[in-house]
């Protein structure tokens, strides 16, 4: 490799591309699966759902963009640092939250010297703080309304434009509270609060603002990236390429203990759900174990239709199945490799991805075996 090559944020070599999702004011109708409490039926509901717009960045605005100038920053004295300042953990804590608080402790665990930007792999970040990759999300959204964090999604042109992990830009310093936020604590904390800013005020000079206004920071920096609009429609070509791609790109992160263990899973599975579900469902999905953590089992499925449908009446008889082959109760998540748009959607027909995932001899063997196992038991419980 040339010394001379340019390498990205990422410390790579080749461009990379860098985005926001920004809501507008458009909204759009969305379907979605209920359950009633009252009754215990499951509904169709219709809600609004907000049209979001990407805006893109040079790898320049991103490395300069810095969060540190959005809010007055707490003077630094020595010891007062508990590996994060106790300022951060005593009344930046209970306003974050103690989960979102970790996150971000982990966040900025790689940002040393001069560097304020780290792009973790949500997996193992997840398998670390031992949650799930969307309860971490909510988190990750958390520390980004308050300023702590600010993310750019990834697509990388070299690789069909496949999204890659995203990067953070993580603020170092620690802000201080506005009166606001002050008022949010308990009373005991803020006295507390009271307290240690009157002993800082008498080696610095200290001033509360009444409030932070971070989202019109945001807001503003969003308004200068470049803006593509939302309603673009790929060509059949062009999505048949990123669809393709997105499918040996989840196919190489599985190994063969998770061939395995899919197998094994829709076997079990195999006693309680009719033949003809698991041949329209199952044969269009397989499952990937997070290396870090072999309880955090994602489910791939080929398309949104088959994750909703999955997800939503065959999650509790997965679950079950897959603890008789792990050592702790399992995590589930659900992805589509087809995750399209409306517009987008008006191509499908169009485009030659396989009818199922699966190989057709992965799928013989998994009927044969299902069907020997009836037919030993002479038994078969259908629940869906």
């Amino acid at each position: 490799m040339s010394k001379k090559e340019k390498r990205n944020l990422k410390k790579k070599v080749g461009e990379l591309t860098y985005f926001r999702f920004v809501d507008t004011d458009q909204k759009e109708n969305c379907m979605r699966k209920r359950t009633n409490k009252k009754t215990g039926i499951e509904e169709i509901q219709t809600y609004q759902k907000t049209v979001q717009e990407k805006r893109f960045y040079s790898e320049e605005e991103v490395r300069k963009f810095s969060l540190e100038k959005l809010r007055d920053t707490l003077p630094k004295e020595h010891g007062n640092v508990t590996y994060v300042d106790n300022y951060f953990l005593n009344f930046w804590g209970p306003i974050l939250g103690c989960q979102a608080t970790m996150v971000y402790i982990y966040l900025l665990q790689p940002c040393y010297g001069l560097k304020d930007y780290c792009y973790p792999d949500l997996d193992t970040l997840s398998a670390k703080l031992k949650m799930s990759i969307p309860t971490l999300r909510s988190y990750l959204k958390v520390l980004e309304q308050h300023g702590f964090i600010m993310r750019f999604w990834v697509l990388n042109p070299e690789n069909h434009n496949l999204m890659e992990s995203c990067l953070y830009k993580v603020r170092k310093t620690v802000p201080m509270l506005s009166a606001e936020e002050i008022k949010s604590l308990p009373l005991e904390l803020q006295k507390e609060h009271d307290k240690y800013i009157a002993e800082l005020s008498e080696s610095h000079e200290i001033m509360i603002q009444e409030s932070y206004d971070t989202q019109q920071a945001y807001k503003e920096f969003e308004e200068s990236g470049k803006l593509i609009k939302s309603t673009k429609t790929a060509t059949a070509e062009e999505l048949q390429k990123y669809y393709e791609a997105r499918i040996t790109n989840h196919f190489n992160k599985r190994t063969s203990n998770d061939a395995k263990l899919w197998k094994n899973a829709i076997v079990r599975l195999g006693q309680r759900v009719s033949i003809s579900s698991l041949e329209n469902w199952f044969t269009q999905a397989f499952c990937i174990t997070n290396p870090n953590n072999p309880l955090d089992i994602t489910i791939v499925c080929k398309n949104n239709f088959v994750k909703e449908w999955v997800s939503s009446r065959y999650k509790n008889v997965l679950e079950d199945a897959f603890m008789l082959l792990v050592e702790g109760i399992p995590v589930l998540n659900f992805v589509a490799i087809v995750d399209m748009t409306e517009e987008e959607n008006k191509q499908m027909s169009k485009l030659m991805l396989p009818s199922d995932l699966l190989s057709t001899d992965e799928i013989t063997s998994i009927l044969t075996n299902i069907k020997r196992l009836r037919n030993d038991s002479g038994e078969y419980k259908q629940i869906l």
